[in-house]
């Protein structure tokens, strides 16, 4: 990963953010969770675990 020009690391990090954005969204959409059982869910790891499947799906998957 060292290897790696600086300008993909910045590509990898917006395509996080954005896969957080889009996961937690979902989370609220599918689930109706809003309030502080999202706060929850976030704090379980429910958030991070949907956004890495986001993630690899969007932005591993496709280069």
């Amino acid at each position: 990963m060292a290897d790696w020009p600086e300008r993909d690391l910045d590509k990898v990090a917006k395509g996080w953010s954005i896969a957080m954005i889009y996961s937690k969204e979902r989370l609220k959409r599918v689930y109706e969770w809003e309030g502080e059982r999202l706060e929850q869910a976030c704090r379980e790891g429910r958030l991070v675990l949907e956004t890495v499947c986001l993630f690899i799906h969007a932005c591993v998957k496709h280069g």
